[in-house]
Parts: structure tokens; sequence; C-alpha cells
């Protein structure tokens, strides 16, 4: 596979991923978690591998106050 192809996520890939097997599930899917996306010619949706890595990343969370006594 050449390296311009592992750049990308195809549909067939992003439906199992976010197990959306249909096309308007899989774009809504795309669309709840701010993915963005492109459509290919046969009008299916592809995406960044990098893009799905940012916005699928854990984020940290904020610091949990606690009731110590100080």
């Amino acid at each position: 596979m050449s390296e311009t192809a592992d750049k990308y996520i195809h549909y067939r890939e992003l439906q199992s991923m976010f197990d959306a097997y249909q096309k308007p599930a899989l774009l809504r899917a795309l669309d709840k978690q701010g993915i963005g996306y492109f459509i290919d010619s046969n009008g299916q949706p592809f995406t960044l591998r990098a893009t799905i890595n940012s916005a699928l990343a854990i984020r940290p969370t904020d610091p949990v106050a606690t009731d110590s006594p100080g």
C-alpha cells in the first residue's frame, strides 16, 4: 500500500469503526464526533487518518477537586 493511501480512511473502514453500516448513519456519527470528511466520486465518505486520531484522542480531564483538609 502506498504512503498516500495510508493517510486516508475509506468508507468500509469507517463503517466498522463507528458500527454504522448505512451511509446516513455513518455521516451522522462523523458529524456527531466533529470529524470532517470528504465525499468520493461514488458519494462515499472518507477522511484523513490524522483527523480521526485527533478527534478520537482521549483528552485530558480537568483536575478533580478534593475535600481534603488544607
